[in-house]
């Protein structure tokens, strides 16, 4: 807990109404406790404190299969956040259960917006594709007359590969004279 310095005090008696409240203007991110000692008109001293309260303006993490904001992914997608207050999501405007993470399994374009306990929020937007969008394949094992080669292709969307088995060649009949 930190002290904070720049709190008035009251001075004479002060009946409370809502015109007296405490303002703290040099608040960092942190847990607080504020404390009050009361002194009646006969020298009876008491004090009071509160429960704690949390300042925080840092909006919650959120990652999308560890990339993030504008990205595109082929499948399963699955969202997380963390916040060190409680969090709440909303999946394309629908409220969603956050705990291990959103899986989101449709295609098209999706919204995750998470909000912590002080209203901080971080959005996030991404784009789920139902297949791969393969290139034309690179041949990683030529073949011979006799074994398999290999050839690797890779999705031009979410950098996946994939690879297939290339047929042996065969033996060539000698050309002709």
């Amino acid at each position: 807990n930190e002290a904070i310095d720049d709190i008035t005090t009251a001075t004479g008696w002060l009946t409370y109404d809502a015109d007296h409240k405490l303002t703290i203007s040099k608040a960092n991110e942190n847990d607080y406790v504020v404390y009050a000692k009361v002194t009646d008109k006969s020298g009876n001293v008491s004090y009071a404190s509160t429960d704690g309260f949390v300042v925080d303006t840092t909006a919650p993490a959120v990652t999308v299969n560890g990339a993030g904001n504008g990205s595109e992914y082929c499948g399963n997608v699955t969202v997380t956040a963390e916040d060190r207050l409680d969090i709440t999501a909303t999946l394309d405007g629908y409220n969603v259960p956050v705990g291990s993470g959103i899986l989101v399994n449709t295609t098209g374009e999706h919204t995750v917006v998470v909000t912590d306990a002080a209203g901080n929020e971080s959005t996030v937007t991404f784009t789920v594709n139902a297949d791969h969008t393969w290139d034309e394949g690179v041949v990683t094992t030529a073949p011979t007359c006799t074994e398999d080669g290999e050839k690797t292709f890779t999705c031009e969307i979410c950098g996946g590969t994939d690879k297939k088995a290339v047929e042996a060649l065969g033996h060539l009949a000698p050309s002709t004279y």
